[in-house]
């Protein structure tokens, strides 16, 4: 089973609907990219989810190998990812981006900041001084406003030191005065959540971790105190976030396979929690042994205890008690033997110690070897994306395949040119030397 992420760009007039699928491969995250799909009619969450899986069957995917979903908030998006999950699989949205942008459309010193910007950027274009050019934000994507603030603050001296008075007066036609005690309680505020972003673009980055990270930026927000209005907002709209967080069941079953979070005595789930998660794990092994399609998986669910124990050799036939042995071989055969169902197994692991939060769950499943049964659960439901900026990063390949002089480009026709980019490490043979090829040009 595998997980998609969803997500649409715009470049050129042409809207592209990208798609990759995650999954984990020798305890590695591995993210392909299977499609970058022109979207020629208007962005219904069903003709969305018709492309979706148009793609998915251009690759034999069956929608019930899907195990999960993730997208932006594009309300069209998620209704799509919504209709998929009626299909088969979870549904994941951002919802640390969510929870920024229900903090920054209750502010509006944003948009007379974003003004000031603008003005300042004409100033610092038609002048001679070095002055840095502040950034302007994206009002849809809430970390460029934040870089928007802190590019406010990097300038402040220069402003202040009179680079606004050593312009001629008539180019002084715009706003620039600036709340500063606005934009340092805003910069402030805003930067745990920034620093959880930061490492939300890591690769090898799983649910657990986007959990971990949650939690600190809570304790960070907590310590910068009730002075600054917006982080309390910020606060109480991630604990909001949160509970919701934790209703999907990908997310509890994730964190269930998480020793970071599910062990002995554990603060971080419920017995209420502990049980929906383990009913979502029993059904998600269900599926994959459904998927397998042979008896080894039915069987494995009941595996015996005795399989992993040491064998004895065969007595040799000239023992004078050779058949002593063979009768008592026969015997310890045909006496049941212990077994261990599925639940038995997932219910022990929240009987073991908690690891720290630096820890690396993917090496550490890697490195305990555990049963086959459990090992094929988690490569499942740790391959889940906590969010789809992979996608994002393949959109800019789109900036080189659809230029001025290359915009009429077929939709097919860029759907290849971009699977072929992106997808370039698993097409081109690992064993070519590409420095042995620009040897041959010189």
């Amino acid at each position: 089973m595998i997980s998609l992420k969803l997500d649409i760009a715009t470049r050129m007039d042409k809207s592209v609907l990208g798609i990759n699928v995650q999954y984990i491969e020798d305890y590695k995250i591995m993210i392909n990219t299977i499609g970058m799909i022109q979207l020629n009619k208007q962005h219904t969450a069903a003709y969305i989810k018709d492309e979706v899986m148009k793609c998915l069957k251009s690759y034999d995917i069956d929608i019930s190998q899907i195990y999960s979903n993730t997208t932006d908030n594009g309300a069209n998006v998620v209704k799509a990812s919504k209709m998929l999950q009626e299909e088969q699989a979870e549904e994941l949205c951002e919802d640390q981006n969510e929870t920024a942008n229900d903090v920054i459309k209750t502010i509006d010193q944003i948009t007379e900041c974003r003004e000031v910007v603008k003005t300042l950027r004409r100033l610092v274009r038609s002048s001679e001084h070095n002055v840095k050019m502040p950034v302007l934000d994206n009002a849809t994507r809430w970390n460029s406003t934040f870089n928007m603030m802190q590019s406010l603050l990097s300038v402040r001296s220069q402003i202040e030191a009179g680079f606004l008075q050593a312009l001629p007066s008539s180019s002084k036609d715009g706003d620039t005065n600036l709340n500063w005690d606005f934009i340092i309680d805003f910069v402030a505020a805003f930067q745990p959540l920034a620093k959880c972003t930061v490492q939300l673009q890591t690769e090898q980055y799983i649910l657990g971790d986007f959990y971990r990270d949650w939690l600190n930026c809570e304790i960070e927000l907590e310590d910068i105190g009730e002075q600054n209005k917006f982080a309390g907002d910020l606060l109480s709209a991630m604990k909001t976030r949160k509970v919701r967080l934790l209703e999907n069941d990908a997310v509890i079953a994730a964190l269930y396979l998480d020793p970071r979070f599910n062990y002995q005595n554990s603060t971080f789930l419920s017995e209420v929690d502990k049980s929906k998660a383990m009913a979502h794990l029993i059904k998600t092994y269900e599926l994959i042994k459904k998927l397998k399609g042979t008896d080894e998986y039915i069987q494995n669910e009941h595996r015996s205890i005795s399989a992993n124990s040491p064998s004895l050799e065969t007595p040799s036939t000239s023992s004078f008690y050779s058949k002593l042995e063979e009768r008592i071989s026969l015997l310890d055969n045909s006496s049941p033997q212990q077994t261990i169902s599925i639940k038995q197994k997932l219910t022990d692991l929240g009987n073991k110690k908690r690891v720290p939060f630096e820890t690396d769950v993917l090496k550490y499943w890697k490195n305990i070897n555990f049963d086959e049964d459990i090992s094929s659960i988690v490569k499942v439901v740790l391959a889940v994306p906590a969010t789809q900026v992979s996608v994002e990063r393949a959109f800019s390949a789109l900036s080189l395949i659809l230029t001025k002089w290359r915009s009429k480009l077929s939709s097919s026709t860029i759907n290849n040119l971009l699977l072929t980019k992106l997808n370039y490490k698993e097409i081109m043979p690992s064993s070519i030397d590409l420095s042995e090829c620009s040897n041959l040009n010189a």
